[in-house]
């Protein structure tokens, strides 16, 4: 849960060097709680962050309303991403995948995905796809695999009938990727899509 104790441990963890670093759900908002100033925070970090926020969970790091982040989504999260100095995924209808330069958006997903522990089941994913692949195609490609197992899921067995081990049909969603469900503002489609 949200607590000193966590605050402590994720804010030493961005203090040390080493891989891209997944802060999502009570980290997130202990950071929130007991980060005297969360932007400075986040700049000092020593590795690579990967912020992981619902609209509710940014609205407690950032002092915005989830109405007003959802008003503009896109924009927000590229400007608390440059502001931040992280790389920030907006999660929801249209997960919105930024650094604050180059903005990617997720349209795999659906409702059914708005359970709770999806986050969870997201942020697994991004930590298989981090041991593998260059971060920011890591987290690319594991945004999208989670939205389309969600698809996949959906489409099986219905939206009200998931259950986070359903959503976790990766294998399935991997051999039925293609590149009609990611596009980039530039228009750039990533080569593992094609």
């Amino acid at each position: 849960g949200v607590s000193l104790g966590l605050f402590s441990l994720v804010s030493s963890l961005m203090k040390t060097g080493g891989g891209p670093l997944v802060i999502d759900a009570d980290a997130i908002n202990s950071i929130a709680a007991y980060a005297p100033d969360k932007a400075a925070l986040f700049k000092k970090a020593k590795r690579p962050i990967v912020l992981t926020p619902h609209p509710l969970e940014l609205s407690r790091l950032t002092g915005l309303s989830p109405e007003k982040i959802n008003e503009n989504r896109k924009e927000t999260a590229e400007r608390i991403a440059r502001e931040y100095g992280v790389i920030l995924l907006l999660k929801g209808n249209r997960t919105v995948i930024t650094d604050g330069e180059t903005t990617y958006v997720n349209t795999s997903g659906s409702s059914a995905l708005a359970k709770g522990g999806s986050g969870d089941v997201l942020a697994g994913i991004l930590g298989a796809m981090l041991g593998q692949f260059e971060h920011k195609i890591a987290i690319e490609r594991a945004v999208y695999l989670h939205g389309l197992a969600g698809d996949i899921a959906c489409e099986k067995m219905g939206e009200y009938a998931m259950t986070d081990a359903q959503k976790l049909i990766i294998r399935q969603a991997g051999n039925e990727a293609n590149c009609g469900s990611c596009t980039y503002d530039n228009g750039f489609s990533p080569q593992w899509l094609r």
